[in-house]
């Protein structure tokens, strides 16, 4: 479904993944390095379709990923001890394509922009 990213400390491997049934339903799954046990698994927001990417906050604590409501997509954090997720961005246009964050984690690079497209109707061919 998406990459692994593996938390700072080297202890913990994320990733996203999707059931099926009964529903199709996204999910954010830690899993030990070490053993492979699964450690802790959330179900992803409304809104999370296409799960390129999570990444760990800076201390480990938490999930961060793109979230698009509205058209408009933000930067969130689930934190692993099952609180609510928080906003981290609040664009109120575009769309996050991708995002990551400098080795400080002072500075976050987005790419960003607009989806647009059109749909041509041919008729009448020979």
């Amino acid at each position: 479904m998406g990459e692994m990213d593996v938390s700072h400390d080297g202890k913990y491997l994320a990733f996203p993944w999707e059931q099926y049934s009964p529903a199709p339903t996204l999910w954010l799954g830690v899993v030990s390095s070490s053993s492979g046990a699964l450690v802790r698994s959330m179900k992803a927001p409304p809104g999370v379709y296409r799960m390129e990417r999570l990444h760990w906050s800076e201390n480990d604590s938490g999930l961060q990923y793109l979230l698009t409501r509205v058209g408009v997509t933000n930067l969130w954090e689930q934190p692993l001890s099952g609180t609510r997720p928080k906003q981290l961005t609040e664009f109120t246009s575009d769309r996050i394509f991708s995002f990551n964050w400098s080795l400080d984690h002072k500075r976050l690079l987005l790419a960003r922009g607009n989806v647009t497209s059109d749909v041509v109707l041919f008729s009448n061919l020979k």
